[in-house]
């Protein structure tokens, strides 16, 4: 075969062919040619994921107060002095925090509910762990590399669990955190109505409620104490969920993915999935989400705002509308 006939055999079997698989076999399979998507990119060809905005619209329970009687139904063992001290400082804050939405209330109270538990007790993070399951490495890698350690500080028949020296050693130069003789690990371990764990996630914090909330008397580096206060746990998760953005994944909608996500978020790596899940259909009903006109739908449409038959008269001219 000549140099010229091969040049052209390859050309066809490049050419030709190669437009007949990409392009009549594409079209074959989609029905249709696929278009570019013109949507905006960021980085190297990811599509940027643009946050849904809150549905609008007139729901007079967003802007209200919460009550004691709906912390009841979510925090079913908890006594009414404690339920009082917690209404009161999350009806001082929760409009600086934007927590003025049914939906967003509903997976707030979800997550702090798996938080503190049934009787809304601020308990600092129990690191009462056995030598044999910190050697393990789970859930602090630091106890692998340093099994003697974990044998010297673990529960054992021998000795209670030396849980201050369990977190000054998982928590040691991390995320903002000093050295082990820093003490930032016991300092900072796990506390509050989120269980805000680490120096920099405390101070970050203590920044949004110096922001939002200036004169709030909340002071969590300088007190330390007070983030098991219902004062102090309160506004510091409402500090902690405005500054992560959880506002806006609230907003997102109220299937189980959504709480999800959420919970990815608050503790990525927890067991307790599900029962966040189940929380949440406790504080949904707590704060009536399914008549909230700001929600959205299983579809992730917003229910459009006065979708009631005096609603609709009103705004044809025909009725009163809802007073």
């Amino acid at each position: 075969m000549s140099l010229k006939h091969r040049t052209k055999t390859r050309r066809h079997r490049t050419g030709k062919a190669r437009r007949h698989r990409t392009g009549k076999a594409r079209r074959h399979r989609t029905g249709k040619r696929r278009r570019r998507s013109r949507s905006p990119r960021k980085g190297r060809g990811r599509r940027v994921k643009s946050a849904k905005q809150p549905c609008p619209g007139p729901c007079p329970r967003c802007e209200e107060k919460i009550t004691t009687a709906q912390l009841k139904k979510v925090f079913t063992s908890a006594k009414s002095s404690v339920l009082s001290e917690m209404a009161k400082a999350f009806n001082d804050a929760y409009k600086k925090f934007d927590l003025n939405r049914c939906l967003r209330k509903a997976h707030f109270f979800a997550q702090v509910r798996e938080e503190i538990g049934a009787n809304a007790k601020v308990k600092p993070e129990n690191l009462n762990y056995s030598a044999k399951k910190l050697k393990t490495g789970k859930p602090f890698s630091y106890f692998r590399r340093h099994k003697k350690e974990a044998n010297l500080y673990g529960r054992s028949k021998a000795h209670r669990a030396n849980q201050k020296a369990i977190a000054n050693r998982a928590y040691a130069n991390r995320v903002g955190n000093g050295n082990i003789a820093s003490g930032d690990g016991w300092r900072y371990r796990g506390n509050g109505y989120i269980q805000l764990t680490f120096r920099k996630n405390w101070k970050n914090v203590q920044k949004e409620i110096d922001k939002r909330y200036p004169g709030s008397g909340v002071d969590i580096i300088k007190r330390p104490k007070s983030i098991e206060k219902p004062k102090g746990g309160m506004v510091s998760a409402m500090a902690y969920w405005s500054s992560h953005g959880l506002n806006q994944k609230a907003d997102e909608g109220s299937q189980a993915r959504h709480v999800n996500a959420i919970t990815r978020v608050i503790n990525s790596k927890t067991h307790s999935y599900a029962n966040r899940r189940k929380h949440f259909q406790k504080t949904k009903k707590a704060f009536k989400v399914a008549s909230c006109k700001r929600r959205r739908n299983s579809k992730g449409k917003c229910v459009a705002a006065g979708a009631g038959p005096a609603a609709k008269g009103k705004a044809s001219g025909t009725g009163k509308g809802p007073k």
